[in-house]
């Protein structure tokens, strides 16, 4: 008999470890992204300029070493948009890279699921702002050639879609572009690597 109840024991065990399994794995997965930083990609002086200012400073202008900064008339029409704001006065600011599976991410997902302040804020991160992508892109001279960085900031619709900027090189031209659609329920690859702007902590 005290065999039969050992086993029944050890059997009732075994069925909650294996129900408690899942939950405890969520809890883990949620203590590693919130114990997560992110090192700062890149800081740099944004704002101060109108937006006649950043398409004189982005239109085929010298950016050095033999490279030459580009807008794209995609890029270009989502400046022009009510939406795209600019910041009055200079500030620094600081950047960082992630990709949606540095994020914590297991499956493909929206915008709206990691385009959100709320979720970025245990990062210690959040959206860039609409003319963060311009000052960025005045900053980032050494981009390698081929890479594609997208903004994360609040989408804006342009030309029929929902546009943030992007950051390309190709070749000799250094562009600041769209080159992405943004709509919220668009899937997003694992390895999509985003800018975010970093998060001033209060001390």
């Amino acid at each position: 008999i005290l065999e039969a109840n050992a086993d029944n024991y050890m059997f009732a065990a075994d069925i909650v470890v294996k129900a408690a399994a899942p939950a405890v794995e969520k809890i883990i997965e949620k203590v590693e992204q919130v114990a997560k930083k992110f090192a700062v990609w890149i800081r740099t002086k944004v704002g101060g300029l109108t937006k006649a200012q950043i398409v004189e400073k982005l239109n085929d202008t010298d950016a050095g070493n033999g490279m030459v900064f580009k807008l794209s008339d995609y890029a270009r029409n989502l400046l022009d948009k009510k939406e795209c704001t600019v910041t009055e006065k200079a500030e620094e600011a600081e950047f960082a890279t992630a990709s949606l599976r540095e994020l914590g991410f297991k499956e493909n997902p929206t915008t709206k699921e990691f385009m959100n302040n709320e979720f970025l804020a245990k990062f210690d991160l959040e959206l860039c702002r609409p003319d963060d992508g311009p000052s960025i892109r005045l900053a980032y001279r050494d981009q390698p050639n081929g890479e594609w960085l997208p903004i994360a900031m609040k989408s804006i619709f342009s030309d029929g879609y929902w546009h943030v900027f992007s950051l390309e090189r190709r070749g000799s031209k250094l562009w600041l572009d769209t080159g992405c659609i943004a709509y919220p329920g668009l899937r997003w690859d694992l390895d999509s690597r985003f800018v975010f702007r970093v998060r001033k902590v209060k001390s």
